[in-house]
């Protein structure tokens, strides 16, 4: 598969794991690690296509800094407020599996919704280069 069509292949599939994000504002009908999972998956996917689009091979892992990381070291600058979604890995697996508390603070869904928002336009705009 060539750069172009896996990084927009990975980002369809993070626009996809956003749409879910997106209808999950009301916490009365969704929980807070639900919710926390998609946002995590979203922002896990968005990250990996823009490395798709490097040319680079991303990392099988669900940790956000470490792909963060892997874009600086690709030359690829990515905006401070992106690096502050690194606080959703642990959504990705640990509180899916236990009753580990978390600040609720970073829950703000409206909030969360457009950073995220935010970074699939960015990473759009770098597929489109």
């Amino acid at each position: 598969m060539n750069e172009q069509l896996d990084a927009s292949s990975m980002l369809a599939i993070a626009r996809r794991d956003f749409r879910s994000l997106s209808n999950m504002t009301d916490p009365e009908l969704f929980e807070d690690v639900s919710f926390g999972f998609f946002a995590q998956q979203a922002v896990e996917k968005a990250f990996k296509a823009r490395i798709a689009a490097t040319g680079a091979k991303y990392p099988f892992t669900h940790e956000i800094l470490s792909l963060v990381d892997l874009l600086g070291d690709l030359g690829e600058t990515v905006p401070k407020a992106f690096e502050s979604l690194d606080q959703f890995t642990d959504f990705g697996v640990q509180f899916r599996y236990t009753r580990d508390e978390f600040s609720a603070s970073i829950l703000d869904r409206r909030y969360v919704i457009d950073e995220i928002s935010k970074l699939l336009e960015v990473v759009q705009r770098r597929i489109d280069q």
